[in-house]
């Protein structure tokens, strides 16, 4: 009894990795092709590779590991790579460095995205980079915070106030739902401190079956962007028609009385996944 819960014991190490692995993801392989506002002319503005691994390391602890290649504007076949996880105290990050095969100057953190879950259903978020080269070393005193901001769901409705000190702009986002970034309907309102203009931003999200219609309304811009997506149209493959609406002009009067909807660009997008 005692050679077998020795046994036991040597073995715990592996059924725990074993474990782990069970529940890693296949690595993950997309693409996309884009085109330019179709509007213009029918051409071809781009392509993107992306390649995802989940990559175990040591103490139960996975991080999944990713590569992009975005065309034209990758010059050394990598123009990032990501390293996301969820390090001990429910403490979430996200690291994104462009060009890591690129010259001296040109690997930079761009990327420092930290969630922590709260009690009480509270979130609180920081995205930040790092204002140097790589190739210089990481310097503290070099990072920039680009957003801090708190998600909370208070009944119905969820609120996020943030704050952007880089633009010295305030925001608060309310939505409907206990997810973020998933709200059917949400409001955005952004006070700039520096010059007191504001903004604001009306969303809307409406998912079916494989397809799912989002708009944004920008009454400051008068613009209304629309986006449809269909994952049934072509088998692992997801299209998305980008639209881009505003009043035309009438002799250089965009509120005209005879004034009409019309669109501004049309683009469309292919990815495929295998």
């Amino acid at each position: 009894m005692e050679l077998v819960g020795r046994a036991a014991w040597l073995l715990l190490p592996a059924l725990a990795t074993a474990d782990l692995e069970k529940h890693m993801r296949m690595p993950t392989h997309t693409a996309e092709l884009r085109t330019g506002n179709l509007l213009d002319a029918p051409s071809f503005s781009g392509a993107r590779a992306m390649w995802e691994k989940d990559v175990a390391l040591p103490g139960d602890h996975r991080v999944t590991v990713g590569i992009v290649y975005d065309y034209p504007s990758s010059e050394n076949f990598v123009s990032e790579l990501s390293l996301r996880g969820c390090a001990p105290g429910d403490l979430m990050y996200d690291v994104r460095v462009k060009s890591p095969l690129g010259k001296d100057v040109e690997a930079r953190v761009t990327h420092l995205d930290l969630t922590q879950l709260l009690r009480q259903g509270f979130v609180a978020m920081a995205s930040v980079y790092h204002d140097g080269p790589l190739a210089h070393g990481f310097n503290p005193s070099l990072l920039r915070v680009k957003e801090l901001s708190c998600f909370h769901t208070a009944g119905v409705v969820n609120l996020q106030p943030c704050w952007r000190p880089q633009e010295r702009i305030a925001r608060l986002k309310i939505g409907q739902g206990r997810v973020r970034r998933r709200c059917p309907v949400s409001l955005q309102i952004d006070r700039n401190l520096e010059d007191g203009t504001h903004s604001v931003e009306v969303g809307a999200r409406h998912v079916m079956d494989g397809r799912m219609l989002t708009a944004r309304l920008f009454p400051n811009l008068k613009r209304l962007r629309l986006v449809y997506t269909d994952s049934r149209f072509e088998e692992d493959a997801d299209w998305e028609v980008t639209g881009v609406f505003s009043p035309r002009r009438d002799g250089g009067r965009e509120d005209a009385a005879d004034s009409v909807v019309g669109p501004l660009g049309v683009s469309v997008r292919r990815a495929w996944r295998w």
